[in-house]
C-alpha cells in the first residue's frame, strides 16, 4: 500500500499486514507477518530513471541485517491522488502558475488516477462538489480548482494537511498520493506542527513539498514544508521562480510513476518501539553508479521511544488575557512557531514581539493584518513562525492592540497604529465615494475606467499627514487594486453582468473596514 501526500513537498517505508484494508493509516502492527514496505526510485547518475531492474538486483538490509524481499512490483498503476493548495493572500501572485502547473501534473499523470482537491486558508474547502469527491476527468479538475482558487486571509497548513489525510481514506485505490502546495507559512491552524508530524508518521503518507517562492516575503517557510517531507521519507523541492513550478511537478508526477515496490518480513521481532534503519541496495551486471531513494527507516510496534526534547524557550507577556507558547520547528535549524492563545472576551488586532538569546535581542517585530481585520477572535490562537539568525531562549509579547482600541504593554505599537490608521480613514473614504459612483455602471468600460480612477487616488490629506499616515493610505489603495485584480482574473468573470455585484460587496467590505478602523 502506497500513500503519498505531495505539498507543493517523496518513497516511504510502512509496515502493512498482508490482509490489511485500505484504510488503514498504523504504521505499527502486532502479527510477525507484518510487512515491511519500501517504496524506491532509481535513477542513472545523470538523472534518468532506471526502469528495468528485476527483485533479485535489489538488496534489503535492516540495522545492518540482510533481509529476504517477499514482494515486488514495479507496474505503473493508478492512485488515489490529492492536491491541497494554500489560497492564502500570501499566494495571490502565483495563482494562475499554480493552476497551470496543476494541470501539467494531472496531464502527466496516470490517466486512471483518481483525483481530489482542498483549498486552504483559514479554512479547508474541497474543490469537487459533494456529489463527485473524486474525479478522472482532468478538465473538470482543473476547472474546479480555478473556480474556487481565490487567494485571500491566513494560513491553516497544518489543519490541511490532516484534512488531506483523512481524505485520503475515501480513495478506492490501494497507492494513495496527497499533493500539497504552499510558501510553508501557518498562521491559523488549530493544530501543532509536532501533531500533524505524528499525524503523517502514523500513516503510510509520502510526502513530496514544493516550497514556493513567497512574493510577500514574511510568512513563508521552507524549512516548515523540508521537515514535514524528511518526517515521512519525503523529498522537498523549491522552484526558484514561477516557470519552475509546472516542471517540478511534472517531475513529481514522473517520480510517482517510476517507483519500485518492495516488501519483507523483518527478521526482528522484537515489539520494542525502536527506530529500525533501512538500506536499500541496487547491483546490475554493469555495476553502473545508481542514486536511491527510498525511507530511512521505521519504528517497530511496541512503546515507542521518547526523543529528547529540546530545551524550552521561556515565554513572557505584557498581558494576562493572552497565553504564549513557543515551539522549535527544525532541528537543524532556528526555526521557531509562536502560538499566541486570546483567553479575553476581546478580539486581539495586533501584537509586538521580541526575541532574546541571554541578554541579546536577537529578532523582534509585529504581526496584524492590513485590514484591520483581529488576528485572533476571542478565545481563538494566532500563531506565526519566526526565523531568527540564532537560537534563542526567550520570546515576549511586548505590545497588544485590542479591537476597541486598548493597548498593554509599550504604547509605541498603539502610537504607530493609530497614525496608520488616520491615512487609512482619509482613504477609505475616498474608496468608498468613489466605489458609489459606480453603482449603476457595467462592462468592460466600467472596470478599466474604475482601475483608472483608483490609480490615481493621491496620498495627500487636506492636512499635512505623517509618512506613517501617507503609508495607511497606501495600504488602502494596494488593496482596492488588489482585489480589483482578483475581480478581472478571476474563472468566469463576466463583467457585463458581475461588475454590479462585485461593487456591492466590495462597497460593504470596505464600509466594514472603516467602522473598524473609526471603533479604534
Amino acid at each position: 500500500m502506497r500513500w503519498v501526500v505531495i505539498a507543493l513537498t517523496a518513497g516511504i517505508a510502512v509496515i502493512v499486514p498482508r490482509a490489511v484494508a485500505a484504510a488503514q493509516e498504523s504504521a505499527q502492527f502486532s502479527s510477525a507477518t507484518d510487512l515491511v514496505v519500501l517504496h524506491v526510485n532509481v535513477k542513472d547518475k545523470h538523472g534518468a530513471y532506471v526502469t528495468d531492474l528485476r527483485q533479485e538486483s535489489f538488496t534489503v538490509f535492516e540495522d545492518g541485517r540482510p533481509q529476504t524481499i517477499r514482494f515486488f512490483a514495479k507496474e505503473d498503476a493508478p492512485v488515489t491522488m490529492g492536491l491541497l493548495v494554500d489560497s492564502s493572500a500570501s499566494m495571490f501572485d502565483h495563482r494562475d502558475d499554480v493552476i497551470a502547473a496543476a494541470a501539467a501534473f494531472t496531464a502527466a499523470s496516470n490517466p486512471l488516477d483518481e483525483l481530489f482537491a482542498l483549498l486552504f486558508n483559514e479554512r479547508v474547502r474541497p474543490a469537487l462538489p459533494g456529489t463527485a469527491a473524486f474525479t478522472s476527468d482532468r478538465d473538470f479538475f482543473r476547472d474546479a480548482l480555478a473556480r474556487i482558487f481565490v487567494p485571500s486571509g491566513r494560513t491553516a497548513l497544518f489543519d490541511a494537511v490532516a484534512a488531506g489525510l483523512d481524505y485520503l481514506r475515501r480513495g478506492r485505490y490501494e497507492r494513495r498520493d496527497l499533493i500539497l502546495i504552499s510558501d510553508g507559512g501557518d498562521n491559523a491552524s488549530r493544530i501543532t506542527f509536532d501533531e500533524v508530524i505524528a499525524r503523517t508518521q502514523a500513516s503510510s503518507a509520502l510526502v513530496y513539498t514544493v516550497a514556493l517562492p513567497d512574493a510577500i516575503g514574511r510568512r513563508g517557510n521552507p524549512k516548515l514544508l523540508e521537515r514535514l517531507a524528511r518526517a515521512t521519507g519525503g523529498e522537498a523541492f523549491g522552484p526558484k521562480d514561477e516557470q519552475r513550478i509546472k516542471q517540478t511537478l511534472i517531475q513529481i508526477a514522473q517520480d510517482v510513476r517510476q517507483t519500485y515496490t518492495l516488501g519483507y518480513v523483518s527478521t526482528n521481532t522484537a515489539r520494542d518501539g525502536a527506530f529500525r534503519q533501512v538500506r536499500v541496495g541496487v547491483e546490475t551486471p554493469n555495476r553502473r553508479p545508481l542514486v536511491i531513494r527510498t525511507r530511512d527507516g521505521y519504528r517497530a510496534a511496541g512503546t515507542p521511544v521518547t526523543p529528547p526534547t529540546a530545551p524550552a524557550v521561556e515565554t513572557l507577556s505584557a498581558s494576562r488575557a493572552i497565553e504564549v507558547r513557543a515551539e522549535k520547528v527544525a532541528p537543524s535549524v532556528p526555526a521557531y512557531r509562536i502560538v499566541v492563545t486570546n483567553r479575553s472576551t476581546r478580539a486581539l488586532i495586533a501584537i509586538q514581539y521580541d526575541a532574546w538569546r541571554g541578554a541579546t535581542r536577537v529578532t523582534g517585530g509585529r504581526r496584524k493584518n492590513e485590514r484591520n481585520e483581529p488576528i485572533a477572535a476571542a478565545g481563538r490562537p494566532y500563531a506565526f513562525e519566526i526565523q531568527p539568525a540564532s537560537t534563542i531562549d526567550r520570546v515576549a509579547i511586548t505590545a497588544l492592540l485590542w479591537e476597541d482600541g486598548a493597548i498593554e504593554g509599550d504604547g509605541v505599537l498603539a502610537a504607530d497604529e493609530r497614525l496608520l490608521d488616520i491615512g487609512k480613514a482619509v482613504q477609505l473614504r475616498r474608496v468608498l465615494k468613489l466605489l458609489h459612483e459606480f453603482d449603476e455602471r457595467n462592462g468592460e468600460a466600467a472596470v478599466h475606467a474604475l482601475r483608472a480612477r483608483a490609480a490615481a487616488l493621491t496620498l495627500t490629506g487636506e492636512v499635512p499627514l505623517t509618512d506613517a499616515s501617507r503609508t495607511g493610505m497606501q495600504q488602502v489603495k494596494d488593496a482596492l487594486m488588489k482585489d480589483l485584480d482578483l475581480f478581472e482574473h478571476a474563472p468566469g468573470a463576466r463583467p457585463s453582468v458581475g461588475f454590479a455585484t462585485w461593487i456591492a460587496d466590495t462597497t460593504a467590505a470596505y464600509e466594514e473596514w472603516l467602522a473598524r478602523v473609526a471603533a479604534r
